[in-house]
């Protein structure tokens, strides 16, 4: 969607369906207009925060079953170190 055209599609949103169907809205950089009005026009709590994808580096096999364990395996425990 992009930052620059994210409020594009406001218009096209139904803030009531939003409202009343709530969910886990998180996001940064680009979709930061879209969690303000979300937030503004319903009041519901929506995050700025990384995306799963952000989370882990697809390219490293460690960190993708580390993002894997602590969504998936409700271990999240964020202070343990790696040895």
């Amino acid at each position: 969607m992009g930052g620059f055209n994210c409020n594009s599609v406001f218009d096209y949103l139904d803030f009531d369906i939003i409202k009343n169907n709530p969910k886990i809205i998180c996001g940064y950089s680009d979709p930061t207009s879209l969690i303000n009005i979300i937030y503004a026009k319903t009041g519901l709590v929506t995050f700025h925060g990384p995306n799963f994808k952000s989370l882990c580096d697809e390219e490293t096999d460690y960190g993708y079953k580390e993002v894997v364990k602590r969504f998936f395996g409700r271990d999240l425990n964020l202070r343990k170190t790696r040895r």
